[in-house]
């Protein structure tokens, strides 16, 4: 006896032999209202794989990493260490390291900036991310805080310039107000880095 169509497609099986068991008293049932454990069920769907989505393309892209974003975090990490440890150093007055130091997070500052607007391809993608201020994007809040860190390494780097020079560099008026903010320029670069 059939009740539905799907029914054909079930294989053949034995009748069940039923087993005397010693039930506990109650009202005949057991407990989790389940029947078997499933073993002798078959399944009525194909197995799928999801390697593939509907239209043949894969579910999750693969991530779009090239070695241009590897480079710009590594140049930004090695910026953000160096002005830490420039910090530092002038803190113990250690002016050969402070020097170098404070250069290293330029050069880093200004090649790391490069890679990354390679990666994104366009030049003026970069500044279109400088017109808003979004702290829920990452990419956005990153660019804020490159752009704060390399304003400050900037500024400390031309005043380590200006000393190598022996101070003949034409700054004029500007090298004292240099000078002047030469500190807290200094925690602003350790703090973005």
């Amino acid at each position: 006896m059939t009740l539905s169509d799907f029914d054909s497609y079930r294989p053949a099986h034995e009748g069940r032999r039923k087993k005397k068991r010693n039930r506990p008293p109650g009202n005949g049932r057991r407990r989790g209202g389940g029947g078997g454990d499933g073993a002798r069920e078959m399944s009525m769907v194909d197995d799928v794989e999801f390697s593939d989505s509907y239209y043949g393309r894969p579910i999750v892209k693969p991530p779009p990493w090239d070695w241009k974003i590897s480079a710009y975090l590594f140049a930004g990490g090695v910026a953000g260490g160096s002005g830490m440890l420039a910090a530092g150093a002038d803190a113990a007055g250690l002016e050969k390291l402070r020097r170098n130091t404070r250069l290293t997070a330029l050069g880093a500052t200004i090649g790391g900036t490069g890679f990354l607007i390679l990666d994104l391809g366009r030049p003026e993608r970069f500044l279109h991310m400088m017109r808003t201020f979004k702290p829920s994007s990452p990419m956005n809040l990153g660019t804020w805080i490159l752009g704060g860190f390399g304003t400050a390494a900037g500024v400390v780097a031309a005043i380590e310039v200006d000393r190598i020079t022996g101070e003949k560099l034409p700054l004029g008026p500007l090298r004292t107000i240099l000078h002047w903010v030469e500190k807290p320029t200094g925690a602003v670069a350790a703090l973005f880095g």
